[in-house]
């Protein structure tokens, strides 16, 4: 016993000599550090195991048509596209549109993923079509995307598959629709499947690409991630792969959520950052805590990032979906979750850490506007009442002070530290003065709502699953097939790529 306590005496006596001699801070930072290369190593074999994964279940995975016939599993990314203005052309935004492909390209040489459909929606001041981002676009997948340069230069080289790809018969890797192509809108006109044409906004470009896509698996990503990596797309589609396999793995959609960051795009390679996702963490996230306590929309409060715009689904359950035209695309396809009871096919991915150029916050307003259309539209509001103004700004307010948390993860902070490497510019005042803001728009939009003077219409796109079962639906989709394969052979002639 005395040896013990004598031992004891000695190791402390020794321990706090050797603080006396060391520097605190130098030995702190340096087992801050040393936690740091931990977790980035632990991370970082955890990411490349996902990619394996998922191969590994695609290439074990067949599926039947309704002709008996086996075929390997497909999967298709769409990614909707739009020139804000002039520069987008030449600054850090399309960098990283092109970084994306860079990405993509690289599942597309595993065999993960099979298509890339590239849907822009890029007009003019006078509302006509704007090729220049779609001519940029594909300028850029023939340099990044050795499948798809192979598959041009055999355009070149071969006459015959020249012809079929004119025809729309020529399987691209990587197409183009735009979504106020004339022919396009002329064609849905004919066969009335829209009568008034192709309308302008992300659902109805989503849409577009669901329609032109051929994949089993639906993968939607949207063209501002900064920093996308192989295993995010991964961890999107393995799950889904997983049910093909496993009939007790029930999941229809997979979402993604993450830490968001809104980059400085004054000076995007130093400048700082600020918590992002405004509509999202400052508007629909609170607000769904408060309808959920009337009833309405409950379930969805849980989701950690409701308006996350990469998401996945099976083919079957994808066209099964009625898609809102406009920014309220992602809310339209929750409710239409929650009203069929289907919420726990929903199947949430930690995708750590978003990195995005941030919209205007006009944009944002207009976002803002349409969500709650769309809940007007959708919803059985006799629940409503004035207090529900109230007790938004009241979870707002609560959001707000929770929001710094998110960044107290390790991984976040790890990724921070060595990846973002810029200053995080904490905006509370901001905050506060968005959600009374999004407050004002919400009362506004109520009270219109409650009086005459609301108009109750909303701009929905029929379901591919409704429309293939008539004759003018199926034409309507196999031109619109074609038509990816057609349009991106005209930009590559406009690049003077192909000859045609």
């Amino acid at each position: 016993m005395k040896l013990r306590f004598t031992l004891f005496r000695t190791i402390k006596f020794l321990f706090y000599k050797i603080l006396k001699t060391v520097d605190v801070q130098k030995l702190k930072l340096s087992i801050k550090k040393q936690l740091y290369r931990f977790v980035e190593k632990l991370t970082h074999k955890r990411r490349l195991s996902v990619t394996e994964e998922a191969l590994m279940l695609k290439q074990s995975t067949v599926l039947k048509n309704e002709l008996g016939f086996f075929h390997p599993i497909n999967v298709s990314v769409i990614i909707p596209t739009f020139l804000s203005s002039p520069e987008d052309l030449y600054g850090y935004r399309y960098e990283v549109i092109r970084d994306e492909l860079t990405v993509l390209n690289q599942l597309l040489s595993k065999g993960l993923i099979d298509e890339i459909v590239i849907v822009d929606g890029s007009r003019t001041k006078k509302m006509g079509i704007d090729e220049s981002l779609a001519k940029q676009l594909v300028a850029s997948a023939y340099r990044k995307i050795p499948l798809f340069y192979e598959q041009v230069t055999l355009l070149n080289k071969f006459p015959a598959l020249k012809d079929k790809a004119k025809l729309g018969l020529y399987d691209f890797a990587f197409k183009i629709v735009h979504q106020l192509d004339f022919q396009i809108c002329l064609t849905a006109k004919k066969l009335n499947i829209l009568p008034e044409g192709i309308p302008a906004g992300k659902g109805a470009g989503l849409w577009l690409g669901v329609g032109a896509s051929l994949g089993d698996i639906i993968l939607f990503l949207d063209s501002d991630i900064k920093n996308l990596e192989e295993w995010q797309v991964s961890s999107l589609i393995k799950p889904l792969l997983k049910t093909f396999q496993d009939e007790k793995f029930k999941v229809e959609l997979t979402k993604a959520y993450y830490t968001r960051l809104s980059v400085n795009l004054d000076f995007p390679e130093k400048g700082f950052y600020k918590i992002g996702g405004r509509v999202s963490r400052l508007f629909l996230i609170p607000l769904l805590k408060v309808l959920s306590r009337r009833g309405i929309l409950k379930g969805l409060e849980k989701l950690k990032y409701p308006l996350s715009g990469e998401y996945a689904g099976k083919r079957n359950f994808i066209e099964s979906l009625s898609f809102p035209s406009n920014y309220s695309v992602e809310t339209g396809i929750l409710i239409e979750l929650w009203k069929r009871n289907m919420i726990d096919k929903i199947f949430e991915v930690d995708l750590n850490l978003f990195q995005h150029f941030p919209r205007s916050e006009d944009s944002i307003m207009s976002m803002v506007k349409e969500i709650i259309h769309l809940l007007f539209y959708e919803l059985e509001t006799n629940t409503l009442d004035e207090k529900i103004i109230k007790e938004y700004l009241q979870e707002a307010y609560k959001t707000i002070e929770a929001s710094q948390s998110l960044y107290d993860k390790a991984e976040i902070k790890t990724e921070i530290a060595h990846k973002v490497k810029r200053t995080f510019y904490k905006d509370v005042k901001e905050d506060k003065e968005r959600i009374h803001r999004y407050a004002e728009i919400l009362n506004k939009e109520f009270y219109a709502f409650k009086s005459k003077t609301y108009t109750k219409t909303l701009k929905k796109m029929p379901t591919w699953m409704e429309l293939t079962k008539t004759l003018e639906g199926q034409k309507f989709q196999n031109f619109l097939r074609r038509r990816a394969i057609t349009y991106t052979l005209e930009l590559l002639s406009k690049n003077d790529m192909v000859k045609i």
